[in-house]
């Protein structure tokens, strides 16, 4: 089950936000797919894994009506690692679907983990293909604990910061 957990911020901040927001730069896709990043959240307090973590992750969303498979796809946040991790074979997204990828420096690479984490801070994350094409990508600046940032409509949607909530669909977030 996750939580989600609002803060009433002061005032002051929300001007911040707006510099923000204009930190998102999404990168522009190199390569045709169905399967787009679809929301990151690199600054995880309160939303755990099954196992009592609270680590970054990458929703990613199918925008076909059929399942896809993601073996050999890869995500990466260095431009020139692109394969710094690879889907193995057997991870399938449904049709219309999310897919929930964590990024856990704090555990090992798994089917479901990276094993490497996202700057709160501000960093970039990478979908290539199989032959280290770019399928996606999004650039984001600092992130406020527990708001993370995903396109409002799915499939090439404007980027916007956002509550929490993977797997759903996304509503504009507010800090105040």
């Amino acid at each position: 089950m996750y939580q989600i957990v609002i803060y009433r911020l002061p005032r002051w901040f929300l001007s911040l936000s707006w510099l923000i927001l204009g930190w998102f730069t999404p990168g522009t896709a190199q390569a045709q797919s169905t399967v787009f990043l679809n929301e990151v959240l690199a600054n995880n307090g309160t939303l755990t894994d099954l196992s009592g973590n609270t680590p970054d992750w990458v929703e990613l969303y199918n925008s076909s009506t059929n399942a896809v498979s993601l073996a050999g796809l890869s995500l990466s946040n260095d431009p020139t690692n692109p394969r710094r991790w690879i889907f193995p074979e057997g991870v399938n997204i449904r049709g219309r679907d999310y897919l929930v990828i964590y990024f856990d420096n704090n555990l090992p690479a798994s089917a479901w983990n990276t094993g490497f984490g996202l700057s709160a801070g501000g960093d970039t994350i990478y979908l290539f293909d199989r032959s280290t094409n770019r399928l996606d990508s999004v650039n984001f600046g600092l992130q406020v604990e527990d708001f993370s940032i995903g396109r409002l409509q799915v499939a090439g949607g404007v980027w916007s910061l956002i509550a929490s909530h993977p797997r759903r669909s996304q509503r504009a977030g507010h800090l105040g």
